[in-house]
C-alpha cells in the first residue's frame, strides 16, 4: 500500500498485469465505478498501481507513477522496527511483541471524512469503524511504542461526541455512528498514556 487508497507493485519485464478483461496500461483507466469512487489502474513497465479515486481527488494521474517499492517497504517496517528489545523478553517474546506492533500499526486509520485525526479500529473487516472502548485499549498499548499515536486514538473518539454531548460506543468514517455508549474508558486510558510521559496540555 502505497496510501490508504492505493496499491502497488512490480512484475517480471514483459509480464501484464489484467484487473477482469481489462490490461492494465498507460495512462491510468477506469475499471470500475462504484457509487461516488472510481477503482483506477495504470501499468508503466514492471510497476503497476491500482487506486480508489472519488471526485475530490482530481484526475486520474497515478501517485506514484513509478514507485520505490523499496522505500516503501523500509518505511513500513520502519514502525515496527523501531521497537526495541527488554533484556527482560526471550527472543520468542520479543517476536511476539513486534507482531502485537504490527497488528495496532495495520489497525490505525489516518484521517479520513469528519475524522480529522488518526484512529484505530479493532480489525479491518467486519469491524471497520471507531469503538470506544477499542480505541481505550488500544491507546493503552499504543502508548508504549508511540504517545503521539496513543493520543490521537484518545481524542479521535472524543472529537466523535454529539451535538447532544454523547459519547456513542461506534463511530463511521462517515460521521454515522450508534445510539448507545459505554463507561468512560478514555479516562483510565488517558491516565495511563499520561503515566508514560504523555503531554499534560493534551490531557487538559
Amino acid at each position: 500500500f502505497a496510501d490508504h487508497h492505493t496499491v502497488v507493485g512490480e512484475v517480471p519485464s514483459g509480464v501484464r498485469v489484467t484487473v477482469g478483461e481489462v490490461s492494465l496500461s498507460m495512462p491510468p483507466c477506469r475499471l470500475a465505478r462504484v457509487g461516488d469512487g472510481d477503482l483506477v489502474g495504470w501499468q508503466d513497465g514492471t510497476a503497476w498501481g491500482l487506486a480508489w479515486r472519488t471526485p475530490g481527488d482530481g484526475d486520474l494521474a497515478p501517485v506514484p507513477v513509478r514507485p520505490d517499492l523499496a522505500a516503501l517497504c523500509r518505511e513500513r517496517a520502519g514502525f515496527v522496527r523501531a521497537v526495541e528489545a527488554s533484556e527482560e523478553l526471550t527472543p520468542g517474546q520479543f517476536r511476539l511483541l513486534r507482531k502485537a506492533v504490527s497488528v495496532m500499526k495495520v489497525n490505525l486509520y489516518s484521517t479520513e471524512g469528519p475524522r480529522r485525526r488518526r484512529w484505530s479500529t479493532p480489525d479491518r473487516w467486519p469491524h471497520r469503524h471507531m469503538w470506544l472502548w477499542d480505541s481505550a485499549f488500544h491507546a493503552v498499548g499504543m502508548a508504549y511504542v508511540d504517545l503521539g499515536l496513543a493520543q490521537d486514538e484518545i481524542l479521535a473518539m472524543l472529537e466523535a461526541i454529539t451535538p447532544e454531548g454523547m459519547l456513542p460506543h461506534m463511530v463511521q468514517a462517515d460521521g454515522g455512528h450508534s445510539a448507545i455508549t459505554q463507561p468512560p474508558l478514555l479516562a483510565w486510558s488517558t491516565r495511563h498514556v499520561m503515566d508514560l510521559g504523555g503531554d499534560p496540555s493534551w490531557a487538559r
